[in-house]
């Protein structure tokens, strides 16, 4: 199999997430059959380094994540409505809102007292175990109850708070156990969907790519069709590419803005790694 590279650096606009919004890279990868792949890695919470990534590939150990997501047929997706959760720096009027923390207790609190829908919470693996279990039982009941689930809460957690599920996203789903939610980012990971209740999918804000594959992978998952998922992003870069459209409170795709970059990506400079 022939693959081929295009890196390309994003520069945020905003706060991506506790890290901050320093510039990161990602690289693009195309196959002899015209099958894509973005990898945009989060290092600091577990990815493979870019570098790795492409020696890996130069030497024939091309991981699994990309070579499913050569198989998404890009060029032919299909047409399906979905809901999106929106960040609550974006939104916070949306009926699921997601809030990243920013190791700030009273401003987050402060904001899911402002959102008015069901809230999603994202620690990023920032928290102790000690920490956000003492945070939770102190926290109101109106709240509570209104937490859809927590993400990463701390490295490595367990399903055991369990008033509010706790989801999976860069932690791995522990052996031999049915979790309740797993984010699922198809450019980084292959996963069982047997092992989940529900799976939200989910772009690792990468480039626009990133979402059309995860679009591509929801649409395979009718039963996922109701839930909301992160396909989207707000404007998180300059020039960023959007391929959805809203429709009511439901997206779909945008089939012409979708053939417009694959043939611009026809003529962009890629290097051969295989």
């Amino acid at each position: 199999m022939e693959i081929y590279a295009l890196e390309y650096t994003l520069k945020p606009i905003q706060r991506l997430n506790r890290l901050g919004a320093k510039p990161r890279q990602g690289v693009l990868l195309l196959n002899e059959a015209g099958g894509l792949c973005d990898y945009f890695p989060w290092e600091e919470f577990g990815d493979q380094g870019l570098d790795q990534l492409l020696t890996s590939i130069k030497e024939g150990n091309t991981p699994s994540f990309v070579l499913e997501n050569f198989k998404i047929d890009i060029s032919n997706l299909p047409e399906i409505s979905f809901l999106n959760h929106a960040l609550f720096s974006a939104d916070k009027n949306h009926p699921c809102v997601k809030i990243k923390f920013f190791n700030d207790f009273k401003r987050l609190e402060r904001d899911m007292l402002s959102a008015k829908g069901k809230i999603r919470l994202d620690f990023n693996q920032g928290l102790s175990k000690k920490v956000i279990f003492d945070w939770l039982d102190g926290l109101g009941k109106n709240l509570l109850e209104r937490i859809d689930f927590i993400e990463d809460p701390y490295l490595n957690h367990q399903e055991v708070f369990n008033r509010v599920p706790l989801a999976f996203d860069f932690n791995p789903i522990p052996v031999n156990q049915k979790v309740k939610v797993k984010v699922f980012k198809p450019c980084r990971e292959v996963i069982n969907l047997e092992n989940a209740e529900r799976v939200i999918y989910t772009n690792n804000m990468g480039h626009g790519l990133n979402q059309l594959i995860s679009y591509g992978y929801l649409a395979e998952n009718p039963q996922a069709y109701e839930d909301y998922h992160g396909i989207i992003m707000p404007k998180l870069y300059d020039n960023q590419i959007e391929f959805f459209k809203a429709q009511g409170d439901r997206f779909t795709i945008e089939k012409d803005r979708v053939k417009k970059f694959l043939k611009e990506i026809e003529v962009m400079p890629w290097k051969k790694l295989i």
